[in-house]
Formats: C-alpha cells, sequence, structure tokens
C-alpha cells in the first residue's frame, strides 16, 4: 500500500466554550480549497473508528511534541467533520486552548488542519484529477452524491486542474494552525478548566520567565525555548538601554518601561514567526 501524508486547513470562528473541551468541524466536504481540493462527502467515514482510537489534537502538525488534547468524538455529518477533544493538563497544551479562547473572544480566526493518509493503490480509487470544477461536479453528480453537500458556485470557478478525494485511509490527528486554507469550517467551544492567571510581563526576569510568556502567547515549546534562549539578553540590554533614570524612591517608570518594550518586541517576534509560516502562494 502506498500512501501519503496530506494536510488541509479550516478556518475557524468563534460560538460557544465548554469545559476544557474543544468542538467543531476539524473538516469540511464539499468545498474546494486553497490547493485545488474536494473532499467529498464519506470520504472521511472509513477511518473514524481508528482516529478515536489512536489519533491526537496537535499545534502545527507538531508530531515530535506530545499532544495538546485527546479525541472523544468524531462524525460526519452533512458535510462537516465534527470533532470533540480534550485538552491535556500540561502548560503546552493549556497555553493552546488559551490562544484558541482569546482569538474566539475577539471574533478572530482561528484554523484547524487535518494530517491524514490517502491510500494510492486501493482497488477502489481513492482520488481523481479533473480538468475542471464543473467536470467534478458532473462525476459527482452520476455517481449518485447528494449535491446539497457540494459548493456548487465555488466549484463550477474552478476553470483548473483539481482534485476529489473520494476515500481518507487514516486520520492521524488535526492541528490548531495559524493559517488557514479553507474558510467553511468552525471551532465552536474551547475552555480550561485551568484558568490560571497569566504570567505579569513586569516582572519577567529571567530566561526561564520569558519561555512561559512566550509559550502563553502560543508558541511551541520549541520556537519559545529557542527564542528565549537567544533572544532575551538581547531584549532585555535593548530595554535597559531605553529607560530613564527615574527617582530614587519610585520604581514604577522602570517596570513600565521595560514591560512596554518587551512587549511590542515579542509582539514583532511573533508577527515574523507567523509571516515565516505563511506558503508563498498565499
Amino acid at each position: 500500500m502506498t500512501t501519503k501524508i496530506e494536510r488541509k486547513s479550516f478556518e475557524l470562528k468563534a460560538a460557544t466554550l465548554e469545559e476544557n473541551q474543544i468542538r467543531g468541524a476539524a473538516s469540511v466536504t464539499g468545498v474546494m480549497d486553497r490547493g485545488g481540493d474536494v473532499i467529498f462527502p464519506g470520504a472521511w467515514k472509513p477511518c473514524i473508528k481508528s482516529f478515536l482510537a489512536n489519533g491526537f489534537v496537535a499545534v502545527g502538525h507538531a508530531w515530535d511534541e506530545l499532544p495538546v488534547a485527546m479525541p472523544l468524538e468524531a462524525k460526519e455529518v452533512g458535510n462537516e467533520l465534527q470533532t470533540l477533544a480534550e485538552f491535556h493538563s500540561t502548560p503546552e497544551a493549556q497555553a493552546a486552548r488559551t490562544v484558541c479562547k482569546e482569538r474566539m473572544a475577539k471574533n478572530l480566526a482561528v484554523g484547524l488542519s487535518v494530517g491524514f493518509m490517502i491510500d494510492y493503490d486501493s482497488d477502489q480509487p481513492a482520488y481523481m484529477y479533473f480538468e475542471s470544477g464543473k467536470k467534478l461536479l458532473a462525476y459527482a453528480e452520476a455517481n449518485g452524491y447528494d449535491m446539497s453537500l457540494f459548493d456548487v458556485k465555488g466549484i463550477k470557478a474552478a476553470d483548473y486542474f483539481c482534485r476529489a478525494i473520494l476515500k481518507i485511509e487514516e486520520l492521524i490527528e488535526y492541528s490548531i494552525v495559524p493559517v488557514p486554507c479553507n474558510q467553511h469550517a468552525g471551532l465552536t467551544e474551547a475552555k480550561s478548566i485551568l484558568d490560571a492567571e497569566p504570567i505579569d510581563i513586569s516582572k519577567i526576569a529571567t530566561e526561564r520567565d520569558f519561555d512561559r510568556f512566550l509559550r502563553d502567547a502560543g508558541f511551541s515549546r520549541k520556537h519559545a525555548t529557542a527564542i528565549a534562549l537567544h533572544g532575551f539578553k538581547n531584549l532585555q540590554r535593548d530595554a535597559d538601554e531605553t529607560e530613564e533614570t527615574p527617582p530614587a524612591d519610585d520604581p514604577a517608570p522602570v517596570a513600565a518601561t521595560k514591560a512596554s518594550e518587551l512587549t511590542q518586541r515579542t509582539l514583532a517576534l511573533r508577527m515574523d514567526s507567523l509571516r515565516a509560516a505563511l506558503p508563498a502562494s498565499i
């Protein structure tokens, strides 16, 4: 059996929150994504049982790091792969939950990306290419698919080669990601049982403090550690150089200057990281 790992991303919008769980559509079928693929209705059904037994939820498809959540439910309903997962109690998992919660509260996009495999040697074709979206839709209609589950208008507009994904061999995981590929899915619930107080930025005094702050801001453990090791001393030095000498009996301006400088530079680093993650074609 020849397989290949595929990844498809979806944009999520907030609706409600649920205790320490993330609920929403991890994938949407019948929609043309930015990669020119349409996952057909029914494609997920063969792999759901295995996913619930062995799958996981990650951040950014970081398979070399511990999962942030474990799947509880997965089912294909209409044109959605509806999922429910519970966050782990680790700091990394709760940091991921915090980012989702805060972005959702501001009505900002969050992304989910499914990591799955297709069997390219299957007796029944797992995928097919078409010269245009119109021909893909004609195939779907001729083979008895429910056309109400397809974004007919959007797919018809594709006047280029596209692919129908008919069967998913294995759903390995889905991930929380910053860059969505498809804008039709919806995260509906994310809340934590661990509502610990965030670190006070004015009290960041060590690399360890900075590392924790970066993780709370949504960086992966690997990226937070790298930035803290290589960037903290420079940030601290630059902040010290910009501060004015306060009155001896008033330490507040020092803390305010350091906090402001560190916040601005941390946000700049975060934006640089996100820009680097964007595909060149988007």
